[in-house]
């Protein structure tokens, strides 16, 4: 699979093998044995032409289909946001992609808030 993600990579950068090899020290014949999965490139490498082209380490392994990388600037987060966890900032990211309006988004936001505080208040009990 990182093979075929280089390739994509190469190709829509319009780069020939020894032109990407060129950007990471690597032969073109390194790079065709990674596109033909005849060799996988070692982490630093994995993670050199992630961060170069601005993709995510899961997307080059074939984990993800998204490729765009996701950075969370938590020092600038809102504190609410911060509170709700990782895991409902993914759901509202999905749900974005899905084209659901922002309000319904703030409303399921808050129906699970709702949710924790009511659990927080039957351990209690």
């Amino acid at each position: 699979m990182i093979g075929d993600r280089i390739r994509q990579l190469r190709k829509e950068n319009n780069l020939t093998q020894h032109e990407f090899g060129a950007l990471f020290g690597l032969y073109d014949s390194t790079i065709s044995m990674y596109e033909t999965g005849k060799r996988t490139p070692e982490y630093e490498t994995i993670v050199k032409i992630a961060d170069y082209f601005n993709v995510s380490i899961d997307w080059l392994l074939g984990r993800v289909e998204n490729k765009n990388l996701i950075v969370i600037d938590k020092d600038n987060m809102p504190e609410a946001l911060k509170n709700i966890g990782v895991e409902y900032l993914k759901l509202a990211m999905e749900m974005k992609q899905q084209s659901i309006p922002p309000d319904d988004v703030r409303k399921i936001i808050e129906a699970i808030k709702a949710l924790k505080l009511e659990k927080q208040k039957d351990k209690k009990d």
